[in-house]
C-alpha cells in the first residue's frame, strides 16, 4: 500500500513539474468547458492571470478579448481532437493550439487538453513597419497600392515575408504601364500565376492573355510559332496561313515562359518586335503592327546564359527592365501556416472533405525545405485532402520524403539490405514520384529529368506493378 501511495506521489509530482516548466501553454477545462488549470506558459503567451480565468467557461477568453476562438468549444462540440491556428488581440500574436478530448469510461468528455504554440512573434513588428511605409505616401496612391496589393496577395496567397511584401508593392506599381517585366524564380514558386495577375490589375484585363512555354516548342517551329506564317511558307504549312501568339495576344499580355529556351537563331527578330512592335511573318513581306504587354520568366541564371553565348546581351536588356524575384518557398518559412491552411480550406471545399492537421504534421510541414516550391505544396495538400482514414491528417499520412526530413532519416539506410539492381530501382522510384509530386504532371516530371513523358509513363507502370506482386 506504501509503495502504491509513493509511485502516485511521484507520478504527481512529474506531472506537475511537466505542467509548470512546459514552453507551450497548457489549459484544462471539464466537460462542460470550464477552466480548471492553465499553466504558467499560457499566462505569458495569453498576456493572463491564472486567477482571472479558472473557475469560468472558456468563452470568457473569447469576450474577454484575449483570444479570437477557442479549441475547446470545437472539441467538445465534434468530440474530437482539434487542431486551429489562433488570434491573440491583446499581443498580436498569432498560436498554432491544439485541442483533445479525454473521454470517460461513459464515453463522454471528461477533461479537454489544450497546447498553446507561439508561432508568430515577429507579426506585429513587420505591421508597424508596413504602417510607417504607408503614412510617407499621399493618401490616393496609397488607396491604390493597397487595392493592388490586396488583389495580389488573394491569388498568390502568403504575405508575413518581407521579400514578398517588397514583391507584391512593386508588382503592383507597375501593373498599369506597359512595360518590359522579367521574372525570375525556381521552379514552382508561382511565375505564372504572378504574371496573370500583373495582366488583370492592369488597363489590358479585358484583352487576351496569352502563356508561351518556350520549352515545349520545337526549335524549328519557334519562328512560325510566335511570328505567325503565310500560305506556303513551308512543306505542311496551312493554305490559309496562321496567326503567330503575337498577334493572338494583341491588345493584351504576353508571357513568355522559359525564355531561356528561346533559340539563339529566332532572338534577333524576337528584339526586332520588342524595338518596333512590328513583325512579319515567315514566308510574307506584310509588315503588321502590334500592341503587346510582354512579361518573360525563367528557372535558369540568364547572366549565365549571356556569358556562355546562348542568349543575346542586348535582347537580355530589353526584356529586364523591371525584374522580379519570386523567392523559394523555403526562404518565407514564415508563410507557411497561411499557405497550407489556405490550400487545405481550399481543397476540402472543393471536393467536401473536412480535414484538419495534426499537431506534428503540421509542425513537419513547416520544417519540410520544399524543393518543388508553392506547386509542391498546392499538389500535396490537394492530396491530403481526400486521402486518408480520418478527418485528422496525422504524421504517417505524409509523404515519405516529409516523414524522414523531420525524423532525420540517413539515406544509406534507407537502402540496405538490397542489391545494386534493387537499391537502383528503388532510388529511381523514389526520384521519379518526388519529381512527379513536385512539378504536378508528367510532362514537367520528364522535362525536370531529362527524358521522355513516354518513359515515365511507362516506369510509374512499372512500379505499381512491382508493388502489387
Amino acid at each position: 500500500m506504501n509503495n502504491t501511495n509513493s509511485d502516485h506521489n511521484l507520478i504527481e509530482k512529474q506531472f506537475e513539474a511537466i505542467f509548470k516548466f512546459s514552453y507551450d501553454g497548457i489549459w484544462i477545462c471539464d466537460g462542460g468547458g470550464t477552466i480548471l488549470r492553465c499553466n504558467p506558459a499560457a499566462e505569458h503567451i495569453n498576456h493572463i492571470k491564472a486567477a482571472e480565468v479558472v473557475g469560468k467557461h472558456i468563452s470568457v477568453l473569447v469576450t474577454g478579448g484575449v483570444v479570437d476562438r477557442t479549441v475547446t468549444e470545437e472539441v467538445l462540440r465534434e468530440k474530437r481532437q482539434f487542431t486551429v491556428m489562433q488570434y491573440c488581440p491583446r499581443t498580436g500574436k498569432k498560436l498554432l493550439v491544439t485541442g483533445s478530448p479525454i473521454i470517460n469510461d461513459s464515453g463522454e468528455i471528461a477533461f479537454v487538453v489544450t497546447n498553446d504554440r507561439d508561432i508568430t512573434d515577429l507579426d506585429r513588428l513587420r505591421h508597424r513597419l508596413l504602417e510607417h511605409e504607408a503614412r510617407s505616401r499621399r493618401f490616393q496612391e496609397e488607396l491604390q497600392r493597397r487595392d493592388k496589393e490586396s488583389a495580389l496577395h488573394s491569388r498568390l496567397l502568403g504575405r508575413s515575408s518581407t521579400s514578398m511584401q517588397r514583391l507584391l508593392a512593386t508588382a503592383a506599381n507597375v501593373a498599369n504601364f506597359k512595360i518590359n517585366l522579367f521574372i525570375s524564380g525556381e521552379s514552382g514558386t508561382g511565375k505564372t500565376m504572378l504574371a496573370e495577375t500583373i495582366h488583370q490589375l492592369s488597363p489590358r484585363r479585358d484583352k487576351p492573355f496569352v502563356r508561351v512555354d518556350c520549352g515545349s516548342i520545337p526549335s524549328n517551329l519557334f519562328e512560325s510559332e510566335l511570328f505567325g506564317y503565310e500560305s506556303g511558307a513551308f512543306t505542311g504549312a496551312r493554305s490559309a496561313g496562321k496567326m503567330g501568339l503575337f498577334e493572338m495576344a494583341d491588345g493584351g499580355t504576353l508571357f513568355l515562359d522559359e525564355l531561356a529556351d528561346v533559340p539563339l537563331e529566332v532572338q534577333h527578330k524576337l528584339l526586332r518586335f520588342i524595338e518596333k512592335g512590328e513583325l512579319i511573318r515567315v514566308g510574307g513581306t506584310k509588315v503588321r503592327e502590334v500592341d503587346v504587354r510582354l512579361i518573360s520568366a525563367t528557372n535558369r541564371d540568364l547572366d549565365e546564359e549571356v556569358a556562355a553565348g546562348r542568349f543575346r546581351d542586348d535582347l537580355y536588356y530589353r526584356v529586364r527592365v523591371v525584374p522580379l524575384s519570386l523567392p523559394p518557398l523555403r526562404e518565407r518559412q514564415e508563410d507557411l501556416p497561411f499557405l497550407i491552411n489556405q490550400f487545405l480550406m481550399r481543397f476540402c471545399k472543393q471536393y467536401g472533405t473536412q480535414k484538419t492537421l495534426s499537431a506534428p504534421a503540421l509542425e513537419a510541414l513547416i520544417a519540410y525545405d520544399w524543393p518543388g516550391n508553392v506547386r509542391e505544396l498546392e499538389n500535396l495538400m490537394e492530396r491530403l485532402a481526400v486521402m486518408g482514414p480520418g478527418e485528422v491528417i496525422e504524421m504517417n499520412d505524409l509523404p515519405q520524403r516529409i516523414q524522414q526530413h523531420e525524423a532525420g532519416v540517413d539515406f544509406v539506410p534507407m537502402f540496405s539490405g538490397k542489391n545494386l539492381k534493387e537499391a537502383t530501382a528503388k532510388f529511381q522510384r523514389m526520384l521519379i514520384q518526388a519529381t512527379l509530386d513536385r512539378e504536378g504532371t508528367q510532362v514537367r516530371a520528364a522535362k525536370a529529368l531529362g527524358v521522355s513523358q513516354a518513359t515515365i509513363a511507362r516506369k510509374l507502370a512499372k512500379s505499381h506493378t512491382d508493388i502489387s506482386a
